[in-house]
């Protein structure tokens, strides 16, 4: 608040009779004072609202160019760090949960309000806004640079990605990365080393334009976002934060340093979901600069490649895999096994080549470019598309890795998603993937559930099976693996291994769904054992 003693209120009131009330409550009050702007039209209280401070919005969900919800919806979108109180004539409890639950931070119902309890109302709303704003800064800011960090510039990409997807001009990226850091920070120490960083964090800031984005999301490298901007304005833009670092000296200690950066820039695709997708992408355009000299601004325009034309072999291989659009879905069936009926399908996807078609082959070159996320969201985003064509009384089972679960937010994995049917899609999960202690999967799973999408834990019973990992996320499904099935008619081994699986699924009240099946007499033991599915070769490979 730039006024401590002047509260600027922003009112949504189509009603002259309640305006005029409202604003006389107000100014009844001796403990402040109130400037209140009233409009009476969503769509003007909008535009007002985009082009001024204001530090409290007092909000009649029913007007005459929205109704409900729906208002605070629009509110919400347009000021999210602005607090609001529903002041209205709908005395609705349900209603009231739904607004501060989406974000109010009170509901006042015309009539059964006084200016004392609204004063009050509006001095909370204010400070707990404060303290809210406060604590978010300490989790979406880097303590040493006080920019954004990597969760703070996930927040804005989901934000503009939205208004990228409807249209909206270009969004550019741009990644800075401090050349022979490590050298500066062995020689000289790590405190030199922040020091530095806080330096050239302030050089950047003071270059680039209030509407730009600047996180730091790593040891020594920094993303840029520039909304609304073509590529050859951006390729300016690197010019001069290049140049202006390079021509400056840095002083600490009274020793002077020069630094110089490498970057890399390219336009922002709406396909992407995730930092750490971008980063996959932008880190194959800033090696061109690294790997050209350094102190050097390389771009990749929509569409090329970063490597250009004589990539060869594995770097070959990694350039289709960042692109994205080579990956085809392949589907087996999942059976009812007391009739052997199709139940729903697993889809695994293929990559369009020859020699790293199969997942186990595209996912270790994945892992080892540090390109995973970027390749499995694109593998979601294939399967489900195959899947969609499915019909809708099939459940349909697609893969995730737990880290990417991680670093693309729930929201927008759940937007791969058709709306409509998406309670009949599971996410299976490997337990063999799940590293540590899986708490850290928690919120995001539970978020999945609550949208409807099924949860099954894969892989379960090979290696050393982590039962906490059931207990925790709870799925609803359990995927056993195939090395605790084949061969399961003769081996009373594996047999004892099985029933011990399925005694802890039926007290998590988990369906149980068997993978390589290969031959009759196995089927027979399962059904004996009452496993109600199963999957495997018996019916055919994946196509």
């Amino acid at each position: 608040m730039t006024d401590q003693t002047v509260n600027k209120i922003l009112l949504f009131e189509d009603n002259p009779v309640d305006a005029k009330l409202i604003s006389k409550m107000l100014h009844k009050n001796d403990a402040a004072s109130f400037k209140i702007e009233c409009h009476n039209r969503l769509s003007e209280g909008l535009k007002f609202l985009a082009d001024n401070e204001i530090h409290t919005i007092l909000l009649d969900l029913n007007l005459p160019d929205s109704q409900g919800m729906d208002t605070f919806a629009e509110v919400h979108k347009i000021a999210p760090s602005t607090p609001v109180i529903v002041l209205t004539g709908t005395d609705d409890e349900m209603l009231a949960i739904d607004a501060v639950q989406a974000g109010a931070q009170d509901y006042l119902v015309k009539g059964q309000t006084n200016g004392q309890m609204l004063s009050r109302s509006i001095f909370y709303a204010i400070e707990r806004n404060r303290l809210q704003n406060s604590l978010m800064a300490l989790v979406i800011k880097d303590p040493l640079t006080n920019l954004y960090n990597r969760r703070g510039l996930q927040e804005i990409l989901s934000r503009e990605l939205k208004w990228l997807q409807r249209g909206r001009s270009n969004l550019i990226v741009i990644l800075v990365d401090i050349d022979n850091f490590k050298h500066i920070n062995d020689s000289l120490g790590h405190a030199v080393g922040d020091v530095m960083l806080q330096e050239i964090s302030r050089k950047l800031k003071a270059t680039l334009r209030e509407t730009d984005y600047l996180a730091r999301i790593g040891g020594d490298e920094f993303m840029i976002l520039l909304p609304e901007t073509r590529l050859a304005e951006a390729m300016c833009v690197a010019e001069k934060l290049r140049l202006g670092i390079k021509e400056s000296t840095i002083t600490i200690n009274a020793e002077k340093v020069n630094v110089t950066t490498s970057m890399g820039v390219m336009e922002v695709s709406p396909t992407i979901s995730s930092i750490d997708e971008l980063l996959s992408q932008t880190h194959a355009v800033l090696y061109k600069s690294k790997h050209s000299g350094k102190d050097k601004v390389s771009v990749v325009s929509k569409g090329q490649t970063p490597l250009g034309d004589k990539s060869n072999g594995l770097s070959k291989v990694i350039e289709i895999l960042r692109r994205g659009g080579s990956l085809r879905a392949a589907s087996q069936p999942i059976m009812r096994l007391a009739d052997e009926q199709v139940t729903g399908y697993e889809f695994l996807c293929r990559l369009s080549h020859e020699e790293f078609d199969m997942p186990v082959d595209f996912f270790r070159i994945s892992m080892e470019a540090d390109i995973l996320t970027l390749v499995d969201h694109d593998c979601l985003r294939t399967s489900v598309k195959k899947a969609s064509s499915m019909p809708k009384k099939l459940r349909k089972h697609v893969n995730l890795f737990p880290s990417t679960l991680i670093n693309i937010p729930v929201d927008d994995l759940l937007d791969e998603f058709p709306v409509d049917g998406r309670d009949t899609f599971c996410i299976e999960i490997s337990e063999q993937q799940i590293i540590g202690d899986p708490s850290y999967l928690l919120k995001q799973v539970e978020a999945l559930k609550a949208a409807g999408i099924l949860i099954a834990i894969d892989d379960v019973g090979y290696g050393n099976s982590c039962l906490e990992s059931l207990l925790l996320l709870n799925p609803h499904i359990i995927k056993i693996d195939k090395k605790c099935i084949i061969g399961i008619g003769k081996d009373k081994g594996l047999l004892q291994t099985l029933k011990r699986l399925l005694r802890i699924a039926n007290s998590l009240d988990s369906e149980i769904v068997a993978e390589g099946i290969e031959t009759k007499e196995d089927l027979k033991v399962l059904v004996d054992l009452g496993v109600e599915y199963g999957q495997g070769y018996l019916w055919g490979k994946p196509a």
